[in-house]
């Protein structure tokens, strides 16, 4: 079976005649029909109806039609795709990435892209966030990887990769340390472990706090997470942070404790939407949305 074979089938399907099909497809009416014949003796099933005046489609022949339209159109991507690819053959892309996208699927999606268009050039660099905007308003890096802490869209094209939620992280001796849950509210007056400032983290923990209607109280500050949790058990204090993100760094001693109130923060691929997007680009946008969906419907229980 061949996907021109397909093609003639889905033809068929749409204008419920051979002939308005054949005509459509730029083939014989006679070659059509042998065509369509020689699929469905493959497949051992009447896919159409002929006996009336409109061919329409058996039980088997809907089956037959949504498999076809896959197949057609993911055929007809590649075909796109590989133009494009053969069109930019060595024009590179450069992604600023966060130094926390390293906590989730992002390099694999990135060495993915690589094994599937080996002959696109991709370089990374992994820089702090406000590095990322200075990459991208530069034109040095075609896109950022960070977290959406309320980017500008009048500026900015942003596309999900994967949400993450706030959550409390606190040493295991803490007051608090023997709860399964805890509400933000609960959080007023307490001294607490922040990012320094420019962080995105800073901003994404301090807004929330504000959203709920009180200052947070700031005990101590580190621009790196890992000296913040060291000193959590030391100090004895509490840190909001990335939920997802925390369970890549050493928390013996530590406990998460999730929050009440539901604050999802997604970390996003990121671009300048003044310029025109190019082939290139969109490959690479295509394929991380759909690499994003594919590891979203693999977490599904």
């Amino acid at each position: 079976m061949t996907i021109e074979q397909m093609r003639y089938f889905i033809a068929v399907a749409a204008y419920e005649s051979f002939s308005e099909a054949a005509a459509k497809c730029n083939i014989s009416q006679s070659s059509i029909s042998k065509h369509i014949a020689a699929v469905e003796q493959e497949l051992g099933a009447q896919l159409l109806d002929r006996s009336r005046r409109k061919v329409t489609l058996t039980s088997m022949g809907v089956i037959f039609l949504g498999y076809a339209q896959k197949l057609v159109n993911s055929y007809e991507k590649m075909q796109r795709d590989m133009r494009a690819c053969v069109q930019n053959a060595g024009q590179s892309l450069t992604i600023s990435m966060h130094c926390l996208s390293m906590h989730y699927d992002t390099l694999p999606s990135i060495v993915a892209f690589k094994a599937k268009y080996p002959q696109l050039s991709l370089q990374t660099k992994h820089l702090p966030n406000w590095n990322i905007w200075d990459t991208l308003e530069s034109g040095e890096c075609n896109f950022g990887i960070l977290y959406d802490d309320g980017i500008d869209l009048s500026k900015y094209q942003v596309l999900n990769l994967v949400e993450d939620r706030l959550a409390l992280v606190v040493p295991a001796a803490h007051p608090l340390a023997c709860r399964s849950q805890i509400s933000i509210l609960e959080l007023k007056g307490m001294p607490m472990a922040f990012s320094c400032r420019q962080t995105q983290m800073l901003r994404i923990a301090t807004q929330a706090c504000y959203r709920f209607g009180f200052e947070p109280e700031i005990a101590f500050q580190d621009h790196f997470p890992e000296p913040l949790l060291s000193l959590l058990s030391i100090r004895q204090v509490g840190m909001l942070y990335m939920d997802h993100a925390l369970r890549y760094y050493n928390l013996n001693g530590l406990k998460i404790i999730p929050l009440e109130e539901t604050i999802e923060i997604p970390l996003v691929l990121v671009r300048q939407s003044k310029n025109a997007m190019t082939p290139t680009e969109q490959i690479f946008c295509n394929f991380m949305g759909e690499y994003s969906r594919d590891a979203y419907k693999a977490e599904d229980p």
